[in-house]
């Protein structure tokens, strides 16, 4: 059976949700429901409506708004295990910084190297309290929490998955009521996602304030007489639309300058300067009114369309209507529960401690009880053959014993040997450890030399035999060259250089590996320890000179 896709989005204003699954190369969507916050509904809802659906699975949760943070960071090209490092050290920060107790994921982004020589990380941070609400609307039902996104992730793969991305530069804005979520692609890849205040509320706003309106008078008036003025053109219009249109189309530049500055800051993050937009998306609730998206169309001067999911999906297992009337308000639903069932997508997982925890708990009972059966059916069987042949084996079993009393005298001499043989194999690994720490305590002082910062200085360089996870040597003790140092503030980012110096520590030919820590809480520290193999033959014959020279 098909693998099932649940999308939750939870609005300030409604609540969607979308189960979905792959049917024929399309998605088709086999449940959807909106629900409304002014007509009584909310997340208590969402569980009992899971139920309705005898849905069975986990659910993707989408984030918009102030809980959550979306930052970006620039590093040099690096193995996985050492951007984990790098990413731990920023999350930290971060926490720190927010005052709040936070869970946190990242992902590289797909940035040709013709625009950035670094490698761009997308680095998200969501609020636990905000984690353990959503958790708890689920609880009753039988769908539990897969991971929570941010929606301008989830519009994006709805964007690819709707062969929208296309070539040059596109952006997709989700105006939903308080907020609005958007990604810019480039070349099918994103390269910029974030989420600002402000949202279709920003159009009841300005009628509020100009008229001394009720919220629910100035939305009801948007819905049936609003429209934004293109060009100023208020031709057909009586005196009172006018008025409403020319309040509106001020709200409407308060979006475009939303516009305007996502696209500055996207520079700024990525640090690409040649960006120009060439297509514009809208979706969300707010993209209705009326003239909207020609008013952004001539003052962006580029095509602006709506993204609707519900002619890109198959939706004939239906039977509500709420789909089809409110397909611009299923976006991210959409996109979040696409993202559930396609494996060629780009994610971000956030999850909290206690999930983790939980999932790893059942992994190992899973595990457990998988073991537990395959014993008990071996001992069965183990058992049953005994019985057969009980008295062939009790021969067997006699030979064999005399066999080990004659070779016993022979099995312990040969061990003898071979503890020996193993003791001396390990004093001469260490000797050839000590060799090539003691070429490379030179090398490495002659590189530290080379690239340390201005910033930085050294406080201790000592050599040293270490086990380490990190440095492959299993259980075995590596001699290596242990740095300690110190940085003072300035103008430049210690952080960045500090990950420049270590990366070019680790691009020496002679540089095995590099474990690297930094603190800037308080005073800037650094430590490493840097493991030596494979030194230039070069490198090694002038240090032997030195030493000859030194001896005569």
């Amino acid at each position: 059976m098909p693998k099932i896709g649940i999308g939750i989005d939870f609005g300030n204003d409604s609540i969607k949700v979308v189960a979905g699954r792959t049917q024929d190369g399309a998605f088709q969507v086999l449940n959807a429901a909106i629900l409304r916050r002014s007509e009584g509904q909310g997340p208590d809802d969402v569980a009992p409506l899971l139920r309705s659906w005898k849905l069975k699975g986990q659910a993707i949760v989408g984030v918009t708004g102030r809980d959550m943070i979306i930052r970006y960071t620039q590093v040099p090209a690096m193995q996985d295990w050492r951007l984990k490092q790098v990413m731990g050290f920023e999350i930290a920060d971060l926490s720190v910084q927010s005052g709040g107790d936070l869970s946190a994921d990242f992902n590289r982004m797909d940035i040709p190297s013709s625009m950035s020589e670094d490698e761009t990380i997308l680095l998200t941070l969501i609020k636990n309290s905000l984690i353990d609400e959503r958790t708890a609307a689920l609880a009753g039902s039988k769908v539990e929490v897969a991971c929570f996104t941010p929606n301008a992730i989830a519009l994006y793969n709805l964007l690819v998955k709707m062969g929208e991305a296309g070539d040059g530069t596109v952006m997709v804005v989700n105006i939903g009521a308080d907020s609005m979520d958007m990604a810019i692609v480039r070349n099918g890849s994103l390269i910029f996602a974030r989420n600002v205040s402000g949202g279709s509320s920003l159009f009841n706003q300005a009628l509020v304030e100009a008229f001394s309106f009720s919220d629910a008078k100035a939305e009801k008036l948007k819905k049936t007489m609003g429209r934004v003025l293109v060009r100023d053109n208020a031709a057909g219009l009586n005196r009172q639309e006018e008025k409403i249109a020319r309040n509106l189309s001020g709200a409407a530049g308060r979006v475009y300058s939303m516009i305007q500055s996502s696209l500055m800051f996207c520079k700024a993050q990525i640090k690409v300067a040649d960006i120009e937009l060439d297509r514009l998306f809208l979706t969300g609730g707010g993209t209705r009114l009326e003239g909207l998206t020609d008013y952004l169309a001539e003052s962006l001067n580029v095509p602006c369309d709506v993204l609707d999911p519900v002619p890109a999906v198959n939706a004939t297992k239906l039977d509500s209507p709420a789909f089809e009337k409110n397909g611009l308000e299923f976006s991210s639903a959409v996109g979040l529960a696409m993202m559930g069932v396609y494996k060629d997508v780009y994610l971000i997982e956030v999850v909290s401690d206690a999930i983790k925890k939980k999932r790893h708990f059942q992994e190992r009972t899973v595990y457990g009880v998988l073991a537990a059966v395959v014993l008990v059916v071996y001992l069965g069987l183990a058992f049953c053959l005994d019985k057969g042949d009980h008295e062939t084996l009790d021969k067997g079993q006699r030979k064999i014993r005399s066999a080990i009393n004659s070779r016993r005298s022979m099995s312990e001499s040969a061990k003898a040997l071979h503890e020996e043989n193993a003791r001396l194999v390990e004093d001469l690994t260490f000797l050839e450890q000590k060799v090539i720490a003691g070429t490379g305590f030179s090398r490495c002082l002659r590189l530290i030399q080379g690239h340390l910062p201005q910033d930085f200085w050294l406080t201790e360089v000592t050599l040293d035999k270490v086990q380490h996870e990190n440095l492959g040597s299993g259980q075995e003790k590596k001699v290596v060259v242990r740095i300690s140092g110190k940085g003072k503030e300035s103008d430049e980012d210690l952080k960045t250089a500090y990950i420049k110096f270590t990366g070019k520590l680790e691009a020496d030919e002679s540089v095995n590996q590099v474990i690297a820590q930094y603190s800037d809480t308080g005073d800037v520290t650094f430590s490493m320890i840097v493991s030596f193999s494979n030194l230039p033959a070069t490198d090694a014959e002038n240090d032997l000179d030195g030493q000859e020279e030194n001896e005569g």
